[in-house]
């Protein structure tokens, strides 16, 4: 018996590769970001939020909270850096909290 194992490919490049067949990036970089949203902007922020949608790069935030919504707001651009930094690429190009 005569095996080629010259196509090979790890688990995690064929689920890849079937996301991005599927068309799925953005629904699965959505779930991720979800997950790992009390990672990134701390147990207190996560708490007050309330819903998290990721569109063309834009992430809207929806908060409980009024007065925090108005101290993120100011602070939009470092938590685009951050979502960007923890991911180690560009995934978040503009966020918004509602």
């Amino acid at each position: 018996m005569d095996l080629h194992f010259n196509n090979i490919k790890s688990l995690g490049e064929v689920i890849e590769a079937w996301v991005a067949e599927h068309k799925m990036q953005a629904s699965v970089q959505q779930s991720r970001l979800a997950h790992d949203w009390p990672q990134i902007v701390g147990e207190a922020t996560a708490r007050a939020t309330t819903d998290l949608l990721l569109r063309n790069g834009t992430l809207t935030v929806k908060m409980a909270s009024a007065a925090l919504r108005r101290e993120l707001h100011m602070r939009r651009s470092a938590f685009v850096g951050k979502i960007n930094d923890f991911y180690g690429s560009q995934v978040v190009s503009e966020v918004i909290f509602k």
